[in-house]
C-alpha cells in the first residue's frame, strides 16, 4: 500500500517539475521580434552591453572618459577622475562610484557601475526591445532545473527508506 502512494506522489512531483521546467525554459528562450530601433543602428553602450555585458559597458566608459582625458587609469589599477562632467547616466554612475576623493580601484569601480541602475537600465531596454533575453526569466528557468533535480534524486532516496520501513513491518 505505502509502496504505490509513495510511487504515485513521487511520480506526480516529477511530472509537475518537469513541466515547469520546459515551460519556464520555452519562455525563457521566446524572442520577440527586435522593434523600435533605429535605422542607423545602436547606441554604443548598447553595443557594448550586447557584446560583453555590464562589464564591456563600464569598460567602454572608462575608455571613452581616458580618451577624453577625463579619468586616469594608473598601472596599479587606480582610477583617478579628473573631470566631474558626465555626458550620459553610467559616465554620472562612474563620477558616483569614485566617490569624494574622485579615486577608485579598477575592480571595484568596475563592480559598483556594473550594479548600477543606469547600466541596468541598458540591459532592460534591451531585453524589452527583444534583442536578448530576460535575466529574471532565466533565474527562473534555473530554479525550476534545481527543482527537477531534486525531484529526481528524491526518488531513488525514498525509495531505500521506503524499503527500510516496508522490511522493518511484520
Amino acid at each position: 500500500m505505502w509502496h504505490t502512494t509513495h510511487l504515485t506522489v513521487l511520480t506526480v512531483l516529477l511530472i509537475a517539475a518537469g513541466l515547469s521546467t520546459v515551460v519556464t525554459y520555452v519562455a525563457a528562450r521566446r524572442r520577440s521580434a527586435p522593434a523600435d530601433l533605429p535605422g542607423t543602428g545602436i547606441p554604443l553602450l548598447d553595443a557594448a552591453f550586447l557584446a560583453g555585458g555590464p562589464g564591456r559597458v563600464v569598460d567602454t566608459v572608462l575608455v571613452r572618459m581616458h580618451q577624453e582625458g577625463r579619468v586616469i587609469v594608473s598601472r596599479s589599477g587606480l582610477v583617478t577622475v579628473t573631470s566631474n562632467t558626465a555626458y550620459d547616466e553610467v559616465e554620472a554612475a562612474l563620477l558616483v562610484a569614485a566617490g569624494d576623493l574622485r579615486q577608485r580601484d579598477l575592480p571595484g569601480l568596475r563592480r559598483a557601475v556594473m550594479t548600477s541602475d543606469a547600466v541596468q537600465r541598458i540591459g532592460d531596454r534591451l531585453a524589452a526591445h527583444g534583442l536578448m533575453l530576460d535575466p529574471a526569466l532565466l533565474r527562473r528557468a534555473r530554479s525550476a532545473r534545481r527543482l527537477l533535480w531534486l525531484v529526481v534524486l528524491a526518488i531513488p532516496v525514498s525509495t531505500v527508506v521506503g524499503s527500510i520501513l516496508a522490511a522493518g513491518r511484520p
